[in-house]
Parts: structure tokens; C-alpha cells; sequence
């Protein structure tokens, strides 16, 4: 079975879908950054080459495994069950919040509702600078989508 290679790492508008396109693939791409890591914590393979063993097929290997991981990473599931992906990914600005509600998410780094739905109420309200008023409106807006937060 072939492994997922990611597509290219660089798309090139016109050219990634030719047959001849030898480009780096986002696989390759994974695995390089996973090599540069290993290497430089080389310690784990005591030295890369020795007369008794060369490590770097193990590290090409152990590499490419980190990269296949990652690429199997990307493609899990977004969402949780019965909530739909692509609204799972949308931004806490869709939620048209007050400004000072929007702001104060933002900055314990609740980007999208995805992030939202994986905290309590209590764990909103915990937020800093926001009151019961502004957590009420956050659950009215869910609320008009379909969703609660969490327990």
C-alpha cells in the first residue's frame, strides 16, 4: 500500500497536477523537519555512523514514520460526532460576540468555536474580563447554531 505523501509541500498553481512534477511532497516535506529533529538530538542513536553500523536508514525510517504520523494527524476528524466540520472550524467572529467578549476569548486563545465547545461554562467564565452577561450571550449564540458547550 503506497502511503499518503500529503500532496506537494509547495503547490505551484498549473503544474502539481502534471505527471512529470518531481516536487517535494508534504510527506517529504514532514520528514525532513522529523530528521532535522532526530539529528539534532542524536544522542538516541549514540553517533549517525559507526564501523559496525550506519544508523541513517534508522533515522530515515524512524523520520518518515514521524511524517506518516503527522500527515495521519492532519487528517482527523475536525469535529466532534453530530457536529459538522466545517462549522466546527468557524471563527468565535462568526458568533457576532460584543467586542469585549470576542476580545477576551481571543485572548486565551479561543480562535474558533471548535475551541469554544471544548470548555464548561465554568471554564468560560473563568476567562478573564468576561462577566455572566457576556457568557450568556456566547451561550445564546450557540444556542442559535445548535450547540452548548461542554457538559
Amino acid at each position: 500500500m503506497t502511503p499518503n505523501n500529503g500532496g506537494p509541500a509547495f503547490p505551484i498553481p498549473n503544474l502539481q497536477h502534471d505527471p512529470d512534477f518531481n516536487g517535494m511532497t508534504l510527506r517529504d516535506y514532514f520528514a525532513a523537519y522529523a530528521a532535522q529533529a532526530i539529528i539534532s538530538n542524536a544522542s538516541m542513536y549514540d553517533c549517525l555512523t559507526t564501523r559496525e553500523r550506519d544508523y541513517r536508514p534508522a533515522i530515515a525510517a524512524d523520520a518518515y514514520g514521524m511524517a506518516d504520523a503527522m500527515l495521519a494527524a492532519r487528517q482527523a476528524p475536525v469535529s466532534k460526532p453530530g457536529i459538522p466540520g466545517e462549522l466546527y472550524k468557524l471563527s468565535i467572529e462568526d458568533l457576532e460576540l460584543p467586542t469585549r467578549a470576542k476580545n477576551a476569548l481571543l485572548a486565551e486563545s479561543i480562535y474558533t468555536i471548535g475551541h469554544l465547545l471544548e470548555r464548561s461554562e465554568r471554564e468560560v467564565l473563568m476567562v478573564p474580563n468576561l462577566s455572566r452577561g457576556s457568557l450568556n450571550t456566547i451561550k445564546d449564540a450557540l444556542a442559535a447554531r445548535g450547540l452548548c458547550l461542554k457538559g
